[in-house]
């Protein structure tokens, strides 16, 4: 019968002593058929016999550690004898009837929908809630128990067991599981793989890895809806939280990218100023690399902010690029050509490249202010310094990407590193990597840089500034006293 009336007697985790079971070890309320009525009415499953269990031989009494334990559940069909011969009060369960593959189970437990004068089927499933409501709240249907095709040939995704849902038998053990499943779209999963070659290009493709996971992730989500397979299987249910997810994981590639276009505009800034340092007295070059370190320092502070904004950026572009407001089969997430990753790229690129030009303008008038300040002295020897200046950065993109700074070739004869072929790898087909046609090119992303695709602003969560009238909050206070509580809620308001 329904294990409300006697899960009790187990205690399901760890315990120091054995006075704190609360009944009476391995111990099963049963309804045996012929002796007891069948519905619920005349005899309740709690005023039931209890039935002990005979082990096997080869499981052992339990001492000396030898031991096994009854793995019978609620539903199952037992056979056995009394040990009191015909006073019939203490039931021993001898065996157990195998359930079949093709047996329909119940998804209730004293019900009354079998009695002496009423018949019906009464076999039940394992997972079967109680009739009074009584369920155990640590029971889940595991993913082992679920099959994978919806046996009412319907389209309903209720996460309640129904009748044939649950793997429930002896007999078929091949039959496929949910579980199987998710371990295959494990398998297919991608996980993307950077070559140190040429780290802003495989970071594209990875960005491109990333999108076509989400993608996916999200198909199977809004074809829940049709699909029972699809139903059982997903893992998340809330896109928001999905893209929210997937836009920091695309944000670690993004940072590789932003991280050649700063490595680019600091060589360009060194570049330009390394003229003016040959022009200047020994004496005043130590002031000229106090201007360096404001400058590395300031393109420190840009590059944090631009870091920080990123995955909110990802998230808002996403959104819209996958139209997430009304989802449904009909509008599934699309294909993931290699224009969706030069689009994201770009469009990122831009919204923050004003920024960028920006700090280099500033940066390079302060320079400028610095040669001005100095000229009068220098140009006595050496002449008009004239000021500096860096190709607009915007519209070298190309240039920044494709950017190397150091050459690992030293002497020129030296064997060029063996650069790896896959961009990607999964557990069951191994490496691959992206076809020639999808491969990334930064001429188009510094295309779309230039007719960028409209980004959200990262949301940022506000401080709650104190009225004016909100008191002085003095730290050295007692801080559960009255007066303190006051002042650091009055503000709050």
């Amino acid at each position: 019968v329904s294990d409300s009336t006697w899960r009790d007697n187990i205690i399901p985790g760890k315990f120091e002593s054995a006075d704190q079971i609360p009944g009476w070890g391995r111990r099963y309320k049963v309804r045996i058929i012929g002796l007891h009525d069948q519905g619920e009415t005349e005899i309740p499953p709690d005023q039931l016999p209890w039935a002990q269990v005979m082990y096997p031989v080869t499981a052992g009494g339990g001492q000396a550690g030898a031991s096994q334990t009854a793995n019978l559940r609620q539903g199952m069909f037992v056979f056995g004898f009394f040990l009191d011969e015909k006073e019939q009060q203490v039931p021993v369960i001898m065996g157990v009837l195998g359930n079949n593959a093709q047996t329909q189970l119940s998804t209730k437990i004293g019900d009354n929908k079998v009695t002496n004068t009423q018949p019906g089927s009464l076999a039940t499933s394992g997972f079967a809630e109680p009739a009074d409501g009584n369920k155990d709240p640590n029971i889940k249907v595991p993913d082992e128990a679920l099959v994978i095709n919806d046996p009412r040939g319907s389209s309903s995704t209720s996460s309640t067991p129904v009748p044939g849902a649950t793997r429930e038998n002896a007999d078929a053990v091949h039959e496929q599981s949910n579980a199987d499943t998710k371990r295959h779209d494990l398998y297919l999963k991608k996980t993307v793989m950077l070559s140190p070659c040429d780290m802003p290009g495989s970071a594209l493709k990875g960005i491109l890895t990333e999108i076509d996971n989400l993608t996916e992730e999200i198909n199977k989500i809004l074809h829940a809806s049709v699909s029972y397979l699809d139903a059982v299987s997903q893992r998340i249910s809330d896109i928001q939280a999905l893209i929210a997810d997937f836009a920091c994981k695309i944000a670690k590639f993004m940072k590789i990218i932003f991280d050649k276009i700063f490595e680019y505009v600091m060589k360009e800034i060194n570049k330009a100023m390394a003229p003016t340092v040959d022009t200047m007295f020994p004496n005043q070059r130590n002031q000229y690399l106090d201007i360096k370190e404001i400058i590395t320092a300031l393109i420190k502070c840009l590059y944090s902010k631009i870091m920080e904004n990123l995955c909110g950026q990802i998230e808002g572009f996403l959104n819209d690029v996958l139209d997430t407001q009304n989802p449904s089969p009909c509008n599934a997430a699309p294909n993931v050509p290699i224009c969706s990753v030069e689009n994201l790229t770009g469009s990122i690129i831009a919204a923050n490249m004003g920024d960028v030009n920006n700090t280099v303008d500033d940066i390079l008038s302060s320079i400028n202010e610095f040669l001005n300040d100095i000229q009068n002295g220098i140009s006595l020897v050496t002449g008009t310094i004239n000021g500096i200046s860096i190709p607009d950065i915007s519209g070298s993109i190309t240039s920044a990407l494709s950017f190397e700074n150091i050459t690992f070739s030293i002497f020129g004869c030296d064997i060029a590193a063996n650069c790896p072929a896959s961009d990607y790898y999964t557990l069951q087909d191994g490496s691959g990597a992206a076809e020639e046609p999808q491969q990334p090119r930064f001429g188009e992303v510094n295309q779309a840089a230039q007719n960028p695709s409209p980004v959200r602003p990262a949301t940022e969560i506000p401080f709650a500034p104190p009225r004016k009238d909100t008191p002085n909050f003095d730290p050295r206070a007692d801080a559960s006293s009255p007066e303190q509580v006051q002042q650091r809620t009055s503000g709050l308001a």
